[in-house]
């Protein structure tokens, strides 16, 4: 429905939809890891157990497919979600000026990178010092005032070095932009707009069909990005290194 009526990539509501289902899962699980030791015994048995010789995981997809086809088939929204571009008398789907645009392009490439950036920074904050944070509750401090007296100062640097490193992760993604923006050679301020262009999409596009001259001009530009890449995510390691030392936080 987002794909159809709301004009939205695919890419960014698959993004979209697997931090929806992170999110419920970090809510379920109180923001801990879980482990295989910590599953039911039963739910870990579903990869082995078998029915007439028939793998469980095989007999549960089999009658969700089954599910899923009988309601395609017989309801009239499941046949109108299969017959969505079979039909060449419908309407034509009228792309949205904003489909191919930077902005959209931004929002995928934020949803990737983010992951990495908030786990070098949660590493960061659990190296906080118990010592400290037990003696702020002690002196009646509550838990957001621990977080924001004590954990926060202490893992400054990670917050600077995890949003480096997702910014070095950005400049290098290729894919993810290369499927959504529409290549565009000029230069706009206006993000919302369609077309746009990155080195690494333009390398990623243009690479298979250039000429000598164009390949040498590619080359540079890869170079020139790997350069880049490679300074931010340097400084980054140090700024986390130097925080997961204690050399950044306040005595």
């Amino acid at each position: 429905m987002l794909v159809t009526f709301g004009k939205v990539p695919a890419l960014v509501i698959t993004l979209g939809t697997l931090y929806i289902y992170r999110g419920i899962f970090l809510s379920w699980a109180g923001s801990d890891r879980i482990t295989a030791s910590d599953m039911p015994r039963d739910f870990l048995a579903l990869g082995t157990k078998q029915v007439l010789t028939i793998p469980v995981l095989t007999i549960i997809a089999l009658v969700v497919l089954a599910a899923v086809g009988y309601y395609l088939w017989t309801a009239r929204g499941g046949r109108e979600m299969y017959a969505i571009g079979s039909d060449p008398d419908a309407a034509v789907w009228d792309r949205s000026a904003y489909t191919a645009s930077a902005f959209l392009a931004g929002l995928a490439v934020a949803m990737m990178v983010i992951p990495m950036a908030t786990a070098v920074m949660r590493q960061v904050f659990s190296q906080t010092p118990p010592g400290e944070r037990e003696a702020a509750f002690a002196l009646g401090a509550t838990h957001w005032g621990v977080v924001r007296t004590v954990v926060l100062p202490f893992g400054r640097g990670g917050i600077i070095g995890g949003t480096m490193l997702g910014l070095g992760r950005a400049l290098g993604e290729t894919i993810a932009v290369l499927l959504i923006i529409s290549p565009s050679f000029d230069l706009k301020v206006r993000p919302l707009e369609i077309g746009t262009n990155t080195i690494s999409a333009l390398i990623a596009g243009r690479f298979g069909e250039a000429a000598d001259t164009q390949l040498a001009a590619l080359l540079a530009a890869g170079f020139v990005l790997f350069v880049i890449t490679l300074i931010i995510n340097s400084l980054a390691a140090m700024v986390v290194a130097r925080s997961r030392s204690g050399a950044g936080a306040d005595a």
